[in-house]
């Protein structure tokens, strides 16, 4: 909901490229629905098993995709498992993976899905497997160099708070980073003006 909320007000003073901020606002809303119903299934009996060692393959496959792509790309060639940059300067040392998908972001916001589904205790993984995919899915979202690497590490922290002082930690982590998300999104909204005047 935080970065729903970020996006909204990236709309709001998204000054000549509202349609821009649009766009992201109604990708963000989108998914937002795809978790909302993702919930509803999950909540029934005997699919969080099923759910859960889909979504799993599902990560390791996305995640061998991603790690390709950056080897091709460490290696010199070119290929589609790497995306745009965006707003990023491009550079020969870093790789912003997409492993297929549309766009790195669209690959963060995978990431952060899959976490959450392999997380769940009642999806009956092994905990070794568990602890491998989750492994596989820090790499990729650490190679996808988008904001979507603070909503993982929000998200993450959300999960491990299980004592007071966790919980503590956690607030002050997720208003540390809605900060950051914040300012990168005013930054990239000024250039997108000074780029657009």
């Amino acid at each position: 909901m935080g970065y729903f909320g970020a996006a909204t007000f990236s709309l709001v003073i998204g000054g000549p490229v509202r349609a821009v901020s649009a766009m992201k606002l109604l990708g963000i809303a989108e998914l937002c629905l795809l978790t909302v119903v993702t919930s509803d299934l999950v909540s029934r009996a005997g699919v969080p098993r099923l759910v859960g060692r889909t979504i799993l393959l599902t990560s390791l496959l996305t995640a061998a995709a991603a790690l390709t792509g950056f080897i091709v790309f460490v290696c010199g060639g070119e290929t589609h498992l790497v995306g745009r940059y965006g707003d990023l300067v491009a550079s020969p040392w870093y790789a912003r993976v997409q492993a297929g998908l549309y766009h790195p972001n669209l690959l963060a916001s995978f990431c952060i899905f899959s976490s959450a589904v392999v997380a769940r205790e009642d999806s009956d993984l092994p905990g070794w497997l568990r602890r491998a995919t989750q492994a596989a899915l820090w790499i990729t979202i650490l190679l996808t160099f988008s904001r979507g690497i603070l909503a993982f590490v929000v998200a993450a922290a959300i999960r491990g708070a299980r004592t007071r002082r966790r919980r503590l930690m956690t607030t002050a982590l997720v208003a540390c980073c809605l900060g950051i998300m914040m300012i990168g999104l005013i930054h990239a909204e000024s250039q997108s003006n000074r780029t657009a005047a």
